[in-house]
């Protein structure tokens, strides 16, 4: 039992890192965050960040 824990563990971990380290400073980030930088309203830059990023998410599952 131990040992199936450990290899969903094992995997889990690999796959978040192997996606993490994937999509860590995509050309998407790094415009984002210049954009907050030079902002003067980084919170407005952050909720439309992330509403973008939900309609192209939904677009791409439609």
């Amino acid at each position: 039992m131990t040992s199936s824990r450990n290899s969903r563990q094992a995997v889990l971990i690999g796959a978040f890192i192997t996606v993490f380290l994937a999509e860590l400073g995509d050309k998407t980030q790094l415009a984002t965050l210049m954009l907050a930088a030079q902002s003067n309203h980084p919170w407005q830059v952050f909720l439309g960040a992330g509403a973008a990023l939900m309609t192209s998410s939904l677009l791409g599952v439609l």
